[in-house]
């Protein structure tokens, strides 16, 4: 009996040192992540966005935060902004950013080849996001979605009240064929107003799509 109430103790010994240890252990990888942040203003404060909050997009481990170049000829430094859907392929490898609102080249007359939105694709398969291609598009909103085949994508055109097919060949992804017009002759529930396409989904097997409208 005091054989095993002596290894009884021992062990209950040695469970307090290992639980004091791993207690120990947690508070210095805490304590060492609060001193990384410590001097680095962007990381404690974070950026400012419309609503009135801040976000902290680079506080992750590995985390790049890039602007959108579209690459323009005529003025290579032009930022894109507005990014407001973004899509992944089914299989995880590429990236859609695409674009909605201002991103018109305004100084001097308008270059109606330089003032249209975009969607940028960038490849997942690296450590970091590669941009392979952008694509332009007239007056999209917000409507993005990958074909459940990650073959092709479809984008709605905003006022246009159409939906745009692109689709991969052998120089990359490109538009496939004319829009497909929806056909409305007015707003559906916003009385007089410009028709719109706004979003777009689809269903598993990809048999079917539904595109929401004003």
């Amino acid at each position: 009996m005091k054989k095993k109430g002596f290894l009884y103790a021992t062990g209950v010994f040695f469970l307090l040192i290992l639980l004091g240890a791993v207690s120990f252990l947690k508070s210095a990888l805490a304590t060492s992540r609060a001193n990384s942040l410590v001097g680095d203003d962007t990381l404690q404060t974070g950026e400012l966005i419309p609503t009135g909050v801040r976000i902290t997009p680079t506080a992750a481990t590995g985390s790049t935060f890039q602007p959108l170049h579209p690459d323009l000829p005529g003025d290579p430094s032009f930022i894109v902004g507005q990014a407001v859907t973004t899509a992944i392929s089914p299989d995880g490898k590429t990236l859609l950013i695409l674009t909605s609102g201002f991103n018109s080249e305004s100084a001097g007359p308008t270059h109606p080849r330089e003032s249209n939105e975009y969607i940028f694709v960038y490849d997942l398969s690296g450590v970091t996001p590669f941009k392979q291609q952008v694509l332009q598009i007239p007056n999209p909103f917000d409507g993005l979605v990958w074909n459940p085949n990650g073959a092709e994508f479809y984008a709605t055109g905003g006022p246009n009240d159409n939906v745009h097919f692109f689709d991969k060949g052998i120089a990359g992804w490109a538009e496939s064929g004319t829009p497909v017009a929806l056909g409305h002759m007015q707003a559906i529930a916003l009385g007089t107003i410009t028709p719109g396409a706004m979003g777009i989904a689809s269903t598993a097997d990809g048999s079917r799509y539904s595109a929401s409208t004003t």
